[in-house]
């Protein structure tokens, strides 16, 4: 197999894990929204994290002050040329 071969596979794979990674959304009601891999709730409160690798990563908000949860639809930009 040669490296353009290679190179091409390796670079389609990227592209098909980048855009199978969808992210949910959290509506808080002053409008604000905020982009999360996962979320905890605990209590009163929900916690967004916002890496799905670093769980040190994340925002807590009062559970009450979030209108609604839904899923990110937004398409991954085209990886770069080279």
């Amino acid at each position: 197999m040669s490296k353009r071969t290679k190179f091409g596979a390796v670079l389609l794979l990227s592209w098909l894990a980048a855009t199978a990674s969808a992210t949910d959304v959290a509506t808080l009601r002053n409008g604000f929204t905020i982009r999360h891999e996962r979320r905890v709730q605990v209590g009163a409160t929900t916690r967004l994290y916002l890496s799905a690798t670093d769980q040190t990563s994340y925002v807590d908000i009062p559970t009450r002050k979030s209108t609604g949860l839904s899923r990110n639809l937004t398409p991954v930009a085209d990886p770069p040329m080279l």
